[in-house]
């Protein structure tokens, strides 16, 4: 059963972002530095409720839905929470990324805007470095949007 902690402690209250690369062959292994990442799937403070928040009170298990207007060919997949339970200047945030899963697609068109990780986001987001314990409203999710 869950304990409120599972899959990552309660207190690590942040939003979840879902990004995906193309590569050349999903089975190789590949500098993910090196990729451009776009976002397909983000959630933040939504009703009082950090995505943290809705991870830990279901089974710990994250649907994703891989956009159809992406081309054809092998991805990374990757998942990250950046918990903001630490707030104040940069770095302020702690991220967490899962590992990498491998995707194959089979649909058509092309992402944009990307990103390359490590450097896709700077102490200048304010998504980073803001105190989540002073009655926040709403929530800028940083890095680009998402896939339309």
């Amino acid at each position: 059963p869950q304990d409120g902690d599972d899959p990552i402690t309660s207190s690590y209250q942040g939003p979840i972002i879902i990004n995906l690369a193309k590569v050349g062959n999903a089975a190789i292994a590949t500098n993910v530095a090196s990729l451009n990442w776009f976002k397909i799937q983000q959630e933040g403070l939504s009703g009082g409720v950090w995505a943290v928040g809705h991870l830990n009170q279901g089974t710990g298990d994250w649907d994703v839905r891989i956009p159809s207007n992406i081309l054809n060919g092998d991805y990374h997949l990757r998942g990250e929470i950046i918990a903001i339970h630490s707030p104040g200047s940069y770095p302020g945030a702690q991220f967490y990324v899962g590992s990498l899963i491998h995707v194959s697609v089979a649909s058509g068109g092309s992402p944009s805007p990307t990103v390359r990780f490590l450097g896709a986001y700077t102490g200048s987001y304010p998504g980073i470095t803001c105190n989540i314990y002073q009655g926040l409203t709403s929530y800028s999710i940083p890095s680009p949007a998402v896939l339309s």
